[in-house]
């Protein structure tokens, strides 16, 4: 059996998620995906098709630690968070408001989102 969400053996999340299985049969489950296959490229595509999901929206919008959506902060204020090469490169930065993280465009970004057209290809 695959599901939707991989939890490690042993976590009492596991045990619950394997109760719910237990009790409700998928076929009597309303509102679920099932996933199929076990490389995450072809997860990627398969939930990308299913939901009809645009993957260049909102793209790198959300804090990576919590989940939050980013808010854009003015230069001067990250000065002195920030490295200085960052400072003096990058026009654009923006903060999560939850944990004061603070983003900015690199070349990860171009990376992910050649991986991305690759799998979506």
């Amino acid at each position: 059996m695959r599901c939707l969400a991989s939890l490690p053996n042993g976590s009492e999340s596991w045990g619950a998620m394997w109760n719910i299985f237990q009790r409700y049969p998928i076929k009597s489950l309303r509102n679920y995906f099932f996933v199929e296959g076990d490389s995450y490229k072809d997860q990627i595509r398969q939930v990308v098709q299913h939901f009809s999901i645009d993957p260049s929206a909102m793209f790198l919008t959300r804090c990576l630690l919590c989940n939050r959506f980013l808010a854009d902060t003015d230069k001067g204020l990250v000065e002195n968070k920030v490295p200085q090469y960052v400072y003096e490169t990058q026009d654009l930065f923006k903060i999560c408001p939850a944990c004061n993280k603070i983003f900015w465009h690199a070349t990860h970004k171009e990376r992910m989102i050649s991986q991305l057209k690759a799998i979506l290809t």
